[in-house]
């Protein structure tokens, strides 16, 4: 629970602090005294956004702290300090700053977290409500949740929620083979088309290299031709030529070896150049020769390296991946890949597991059915005793329409289904007698939803794990009797919760437990917001003003005391 807030520099709070007790803590004052900035304050405490509007007038920064103690094990909380690192302890002790540079900060225990941490944490340890909570009960949405949570049946609805991820898991592997199987498709095709493309060309490996080569001899074969003709001619084939210089220099040396043998062996060697000289000669003759002059076969060279040019540019790849990739294509093999099997298998899974989610959803709603008329009575009791008399309530189920795979089949008939099931509840009440049936946001006015909000808090109050319970301006639309009636509905809910109360009405504010009164002063041209703990002959006073606003009388005194004397 709630056992010190301490705000400051605060929209108009220059410096608050109160200590809380259990049970019903009642709040008051006049209007635009300031009793909205302490929820508003606390609601900063527990993760609400911040606003730089937030911080008093020249002041630099603004701070709230709030203190809380836990009394009882609480699971959610064990797991909401082990998710965020930090070590449990009896007592949490929260500090929020608002910095005038526009940072915010917020401290657990001294420890730093962030504003969604603090958010979930504010979430366990204070439920709120207020205006907002009466136009949260015209969203159709939230009425599921009320009833659901009233069931008190958690293995049912865990065993559901576990099938419904189950469906949505096999749901998910059935969209995304079937994405992939489209993909492949059209990869496929790609490939298909890519494929007739490089075989149209055929390119084979180490082509290009030779196909250069052979283009660069055909566009220079009457050079090639010339040089081999005229290197012959030097060579071997005309009566100047090298060869028959060293035939003669060879028939000199002959005549000189048979005098002096040392010129044998430079005989020897002109004779080996003789041979090498004719030889390539000869060689060089048979080349011209063969020199090929072939305009046609250029032609085909020059369009063929064209072509792969055009593929190298097209798929930005050299010559040799181009012909990889061409053996890849002609060589690949989808037999692992038939999606078409692998969907089938599947979609029995996912038949599989919509059955399963079918028997859980039936099972959700036999239990929904079988609870509906105790529910029902409960919530027209409470709304009897808070002065609706004559309102009947229901809930209305109204089926799920169906959506591509999440659906199931009952009774031959296509439902669809959700993470709550396979339909939608809806509250509708009648306020008047001879009436029908209507939604709760055509017929219910702002006091009619209070004391509706109320009436299901209350039943849900054995359920609810959080410790402290706010009502702010809950009481909107009530006066007179009906006014002491809902503040001792109120009152019952801090059997079991601390509550904090805001109101306006002497009826309510005259049960609570504690007392505090909301003062706005003025220091200068500042207006400074306190809040004061009442004793006794102040609370008389205090619930005398409620009483009468204009003046306080010794009647107002009196009627205050037989309302505080009656509690």
């Amino acid at each position: 629970m709630l056992k010190r807030l301490f705000i400051e520099n605060f929209a108009i709070v220059k410096e608050l602090e109160i200590e809380l007790d259990s049970g019903l803590t009642v709040i008051t004052g006049e209007t635009g005294a300031g009793k909205s900035i302490i929820i508003d304050a606390l609601g900063l405490a527990l993760g609400d956004r911040a606003s730089l509007s937030m911080i008093r007038q020249g002041e630099n920064q603004s701070v709230i702290e709030a203190d809380f103690q836990i009394l009882k094990d609480c699971k959610p909380l064990e797991n909401w300090f082990r998710e965020n690192e930090i070590s449990p302890r009896p007592n949490i002790s929260i500090r929020r700053e608002l910095l005038l540079q526009g940072k915010s900060r917020a401290f657990v225990n001294e420890t730093f977290v962030s504003q969604q941490a603090l958010k979930s944490l504010g979430m366990l340890l204070v439920e709120m409500h207020g205006q907002h909570e009466h136009q949260r009960l015209l969203d159709e949405l939230s009425h599921q949740s009320y009833y659901d949570t009233w069931l008190k049946e958690p293995a049912l609805f865990e065993e559901y929620t576990t099938a419904y991820i189950h469906f949505e898991k096999h749901i998910t592997e059935l969209q995304n083979l079937e994405k992939q199987r489209d993909s492949m498709v059209k990869e496929a095709e790609l490939e298909a088309f890519q494929l007739q493309e490089l075989s149209a060309v055929n390119p084979l490996a180490g082509e290009l290299d030779e196909l250069e080569k052979e283009q660069a001899i055909l566009e220079n074969s009457q050079l090639l031709a010339e040089s081999a003709a005229e290197a012959a001619s030097l060579l071997y084939e005309n009566e100047e030529s090298f060869s028959a210089e060293l035939t003669r220099l060879i028939k000199l040396l002959e005549k000189a070896a048979q005098i002096d043998a040392e010129i044998q062996p430079y005989l020897e060697e002109l004779r080996s150049a003789q041979i090498t000289c004719a030889e390539t000669g000869r060689s060089l003759g048979r080349y011209r020769d063969n020199v090929s002059h072939d305009p046609q076969r250029l032609e085909w060279i020059q369009r063929r390296l064209h072509s792969f040019q055009s593929l190298m540019r097209k798929y930005r790849r050299d010559y040799e991946e181009i012909v990889d990739y061409y053996e890849q294509l002609k060589d690949k093999s989808r037999s692992e890949n038939n999606y078409d099997e692998r969907i089938a298998r599947q979609k029995k899974k996912l038949e599989e597991a919509r059955s399963a989610l079918k028997n859980a959803a039936l099972a959700l709603h036999n239990l929904r059915i079988s609870k509906l008329a105790d529910f029902r009575n409960r919530v027209e009791a409470i709304l009897h005793r808070l002065g609706m008399d004559k309102a009947r309530f229901n809930l209305a189920f109204h089926p799920l329409q169906p959506q591509n795979h999440r659906f199931i089949i009952i009774d031959g008939k296509k439902l669809g289904i959700s993470p709550k099931g396979f339909e939608q509840l809806s509250f509708e009440i009648i306020t008047n007698p001879g009436e029908h049936f209507k939604p709760l946001q055509e017929v219910a006015s702002g006091g009619e939803l209070s004391r509706i909000t109320l009436a299901l808090k209350s039943l849900l109050s054995d359920e609810d794990n959080t410790p402290t319970l706010i009502f702010d301006e809950a009481d909107a639309g009530v006066s007179g009797r009906i006014a002491r009636i809902v503040g001792e509905q109120i009152r019952a809910l801090s059997e079991n919760h601390q509550v904090l109360c805001i109101t306006h009405l002497p009826q309510i504010a005259s049960l609570g437990d504690q007392h505090f009164a909301v003062v706005k002063s003025y220091a200068g041209d500042y207006a400074e917001t306190s809040l004061k703990k009442l004793k006794n002959d102040e609370r008389i006073t205090e619930i005398a003003k409620l009483l009468e606003a204009k003046s306080v009388t010794k009647t107002t005194l009196q009627a205050a005391k037989e309302l505080l004397n009656t509690n």
